[in-house]
């Protein structure tokens, strides 16, 4: 049987994310299927034995794994309501709210200290730095789940009284350090020359993506390349090359080197924040770096399945995690379909030109690369995002060269800040922002191009999402036991029925009323043919954040109508509108004599008899806390009040969609189509 641990993976993270997500013995249905599979397997009786123990001791492996999960949280939320005391140090500071952040540190909890992630609002204006050791005590309001916590579990609550920062403790303690490290250095190489580009040179050193403004995030975004942001496998790789081309230089051996590279590789990924991106890469990569010093042959899927098993075992809901599952699906999608097609390329290239050179040989590999890594992300960005970037292989293809060049001098000029070499850093970090800045022109470009971001609205579109890597997957692995005919016709095939489905989904969604809601903050948008309406709801950076990816998800174009249905405060709308630009913003009446003289626009009040803000599209206001949108026959009225205020209320009849004030849908009739950001389609 070959890659065991590659199969036993497989059903251990199947079987773990079935007994999470629905609970009891709901992993035996892997079970049975991988017992079906070994029986009908066309192989060798070892063979069909051996891929049967791996299935039965994955799934019991899950099961443990998933009760000792849920008996550890079940002990934790018996502490809800109660004040711990604590100590600890910061791990990170909340981008949003000041004085709130995630501290790792231990609670008292009957006399024994525990260790704990703690998300903890201070409810004071000091701001929590990370690498700061602090002590106090939490008053817990709830026990999470949580896949970035070690162990699983974060207690979320408010602190009981101020926290009191206190000197590190005695001994050695680098991660607390390394924290703090990262901190002062990625403001540093910011501060040089604070503008976009240098924010994403340092967001793509130092996986500080808060440095970034929201609309160059959408500009990424709609390119295909915001995954570049975020330190992983790929920042990871290029490093291993180059610390390794260097060791060679210098006349190391091959276990120096891989002793090099892998303390190179830690120390990255302790400045990128240990995400779980740059984790799941940098286990992977020290298991290939250990198998390479042993004098082992190293397997890219072993050492991929080995990297999911640690991180689950550690953090099982970790497989719930869009980052976790993104970084793994693009790994596996370049393992297993990446050599096929460069070799296929480099054919054609040969039977074209002839000789294939290094030039030819780095732009097939570059392509092929792109292209399945684009290719493994699709179905985890259909199911979780609710789109499809269609320019993200081209746009990568072209940026990559700008990457290793932000990546190799970004680094050697946070190095020589660090030994303080003020001018060779200011020089490099000048070159590193010239690569950033062209990564920007282009990913621009790229994003001024219609169908940038396809929205997934349909179940055959997801359905297409999930089969279309699965069949090109496929046929990369057998092209070479195919003949041309029927290779030709294959890719025919499915280039036909990917214009077709584009096509079909665009003409077939040009009538629907689409709406999403964010059950982060309570916005929702209501997307037609004309334009996009949006009943703003929640306050600050990350409201407005969480806005703009709903937007994005529903493949919102047009003219865009902002409604605010709060009386709320002028500064906090102006804000709003600075970030979106609006056609138009509805807004109670008396704050428009002030928004207009601050900020000129097309202001229109909202009133209880409703006014039409776009053809077709009306907004009315027909009782206080709630606004109703009615496009095409649909009306989806969304409150600022919970469900059951509402309901007490006299409701208008009609209604085909209500939002509450937390993004909770209840629907009222089938006529009215949600995205895929919801677990369930309507």
């Amino acid at each position: 049987m070959r890659r065991p641990l590659f199969w036993f993976t497989v059903s251990f993270l199947s079987a773990l994310s079935l007994t999470l997500g629905l609970g009891g013995l709901s992993a035996l249905p892997v079970a049975c299927v991988g017992a079906l599979c070994c029986v009908l397997l066309p192989a060798a009786p070892r063979v069909r034995r051996g891929m049967a123990l791996c299935a039965a001791a994955s799934v019991l492996l899950a099961l443990g794994a998933a009760g000792l999960h849920q008996r550890r949280l079940a002990e934790w939320q018996q502490r809800k309501g109660r004040t711990l005391p604590f100590t600890g140090w910061v791990l990170e500071e909340d981008l949003y709210t000041w004085g709130r952040g995630r501290i790792w540190g231990q609670v008292l909890w009957e006399g024994e200290p525990r260790p704990v992630l703690l998300d903890l609002t201070t409810g004071t204006k000091e701001a929590l730095l990370p690498g700061q050791w602090v002590a106090g005590s939490i008053l817990v309001w709830e026990a999470r789940s949580d896949g970035e916590a070690p162990g699983g579990i974060s207690l979320y609550g408010a602190a009981a009284a101020d926290p009191a920062f206190i000197p590190a403790p005695e001994g050695f303690h680098p991660l607390p350090a390394l924290a703090a490290l990262r901190r002062e250095l990625s403001d540093t190489v910011y501060r040089q020359a604070p503008g976009d580009a240098s924010a994403l040179v340092t967001s793509m050193l130092f996986s500080r993506r808060d440095l970034l403004p929201q609309p160059v995030l959408e500009v990424l975004n709609r390119a295909g390349v915001r995954h570049l942001t975020v330190v992983s496998g790929l920042h990871l790789s290029i490093l291993v090359a180059w610390v390794g081309a260097a060791c060679r230089r210098a006349g190391l051996g091959p276990r120096s080197t891989g002793l090099m590279a892998m303390g190179a590789v830690w120390l990255t990924a302790g400045l990128a924040g240990f995400s779980l991106s740059v984790l799941r890469a940098a286990v992977a990569v020290s298991l290939y770096l250990a198998g390479r010093w042993l004098g082992r042959r190293s397997d890219g899927l072993t050492s991929l399945a080995a990297a999911a098993l640690v991180l689950a075992l550690a953090s099982p809901p970790v497989v719930f995690r869009a980052g976790w599952q993104l970084t793994f699906s693009a790994t596996l999608g370049l393992l297993l379909g990446a050599a096929p097609l460069s070799q296929w390329l480099r054919d054609r290239w040969q039977g074209w030109f002839g000789r294939v050179g290094k030039g030819a040989e780095a732009l097939a590999d570059g392509l092929a690369a792109s292209i399945f890594a684009q290719l493994g992300t699709l179905p985890v960005l259909a199911v979780r995002f609710g789109t499809l970037p269609l320019w993200g292989v081209v746009t990568n293809l072209f940026v990559m060269p700008f990457v290793g060049g932000v990546l190799l001098l970004g680094g050697l000029g946070a190095g020589c800040i660090l030994l303080g070499w003020e001018v060779p850093a200011g020089v490099l970090l000048a070159g590193a922002r010239v690569a950033g800045g062209c990564i920007l022109w282009i990913a621009g470009a790229v994003a001024r191009l219609p169908w940038g971001i396809i929205p997934i609205r349909f179940w055959w579109q997801l359905a297409f999402c999930l089969l279309l890597p699965a069949g090109l997957l496929r046929l990369a692995g057998f092209s070479a036991r195919v003949t041309p005919g029927r290779l030709r016709l294959m890719r025919r095939g499915i280039a036909l029925a990917v214009v077709v489905s584009l096509l079909f989904g665009w003409f077939y969604g040009r009538g629907e009323v689409v709406v999403d809601a964010g059950r982060r903050t309570g916005s929702a948008v209501v997307v037609v043919s004309g334009g996009t309406v949006a009943m703003v709801s929640g306050e600050g950076d990350y409201a407005r954040r969480v806005l703009s990816e709903q937007l994005l998800r529903c493949g919102a174009e047009g003219a865009l109508v902002l409604v605010f249905p709060w009386d709320g405060e002028a500064n906090e709308i102006l804000w709003w509108l600075d970030t979106f630009r609006p056609d138009a913003a509805v807004v109670p009446g008396e704050l428009i004599p002030l928004l207009s003289a601050q900020l000129p626009g097309e202001y229109l009040e909202i009133s209880p008899e409703g006014r039409e803000v776009l053809p077709g599209v009306w907004v009315e206001h027909p009782i206080p806390q709630l606004v109703c949108v009615t496009a095409a026959g649909r009306r989806v009225v969304k409150s600022q009040a919970g469900y059951g205020m509402v309901t007490e209320g006299d409701l208008p009849p009609g209604w085909d969609l209500l939002i509450d004030m937390e993004g909770r849908v209840y629907q009222l009739n089938r006529r009215v189509k949600l995205t895929a950001q919801l677990p369930e389609l309507y």
